[in-house]
């Protein structure tokens, strides 16, 4: 049978996992346009944290003085998820300050788009380290952990079926403002007719002189 000790690895998988997905979820709403799509970011980055929490707490009961456990783990760990949370919002806007550079605009759908793809593969990867974990914890009969892991990865499902109706909102999204811009377009139908009437006329000219 396998021993508690054994989910440390999973439970510190898990750590990092759903660490990164409170930190792109923040990130996301930062540059979201203010709204309900921003605050659902906002809070479901707050129920993360308390998730990434949670997982920190167990670790730390199951090995006092390894992972995550002793005060110099725990804050080199913490300082550089702090890092990490602090950066990831100023490289996400330097890639929207160059697209305003471009022309496309501040918020535009498609870049709300592809955040939202990033925090879905994301919180996917979140949902599979406590599949995982909730797996180990079963077989090793940690009950505070199977119960923990059981409860993380039913909210890791609900987030995920929040951000699959934010990729389907903004990708017809997308869409519309695609067809919009094609429909903007300066359609002459003349103009085939216009580019090759010179042609048209010299081959008459060159007949006439038959």
């Amino acid at each position: 049978m396998m021993t508690t000790q054994a989910l440390l690895p999973a439970l510190e998988d898990a750590y990092h996992a759903h660490a990164a997905v409170r930190d792109r979820l923040r990130a996301g709403a930062a540059l979201a346009p203010p709204g309900s799509h921003q605050r659902m970011l906002e809070r479901q980055a707050d129920d993360m944290d308390e998730r990434v929490y949670r997982i920190q707490h167990r670790a730390r009961d199951l090995q006092p003085r390894g992972l995550l456990g002793g005060a110099a783990d725990v804050a080199r760990f913490a300082a550089r998820i702090t890092w990490k949370a602090a950066s990831l919002p100023v490289t996400l806007g330097q890639k929207a300050v160059n697209g305003v550079m471009r022309g496309r605009g501040s918020a535009d759908e498609r870049r709300l788009l592809r955040h939202t793809e990033d925090e879905y593969t994301a919180a996917a990867r979140a949902l599979a380290t406590a599949r995982v974990g909730e797996v180990l914890a079963d077989q090793a009969q940690d009950h505070a952990a199977l119960d923990l892991f059981q409860a993380i990865r039913h909210h890791d499902m609900e987030l995920l079926d929040l951000l699959e109706d934010s990729l389907a909102h903004q990708a017809r999204s997308v869409a519309t403002a695609r067809n919009d811009f094609c429909g903007e377009e300066p359609a002459n139908e003349n103009f085939p007719h216009v580019s090759t009437r010179p042609l048209r006329t010299a081959a008459e000219v060159a007949d006439r002189r038959r």
